[in-house]
């Protein structure tokens, strides 16, 4: 019961990380999804952060934080999306880093980046934020 309250709380606080208004550089259209809202150790999660239509972003960087006692990156899982002319991604223990850049503004929806984390153990919380 810890572990899937633990996870639940872990989600919840990646959506809080979006509580920006509209006028904020348009942050309410970005999403980010897990695979999973409970994990056991040894599961693996999938993280993608991603845009929706007309976000009208021209250039976006965000990191993700994690402990690396309860989480670790999966080998090879970050994938950067097609939606800016330039995006990469860069990671080290405990974080993961994107930045994407476009021409013109987005009008497209799709994803920026997604990644893999495997449960070490129950109780982690993992946090994004927006640059």
């Amino acid at each position: 019961m810890k572990k899937n309250i633990s996870l639940i709380l872990a989600v919840l606080m990646l959506f809080s990380m979006f509580a920006i208004s509209t006028s904020a550089a348009s942050y309410d259209k970005i999403t980010v999804s897990v695979s999973e809202t409970e994990a056991n150790v040894g599961d693996v999660i999938k993280v993608t952060v991603g845009v929706k239509a007309a976000s009208n972003l021209v250039v976006f960087e965000g990191s993700l934080t994690y402990d690396t006692n309860y989480f670790q990156l999966v080998e090879g899982s970050v994938k950067t999306g097609s939606i800016f002319g330039f995006g990469e991604a860069s990671s080290v223990a405990g974080k993961i880093k994107y930045v994407g850049a476009s021409g013109e503004a987005l009008t497209k929806s799709g994803a920026l980046v997604s990644f893999e984390l495997k449960v070490l153990k129950t109780g982690g919380t993992i946090k994004f934020t927006v640059g």
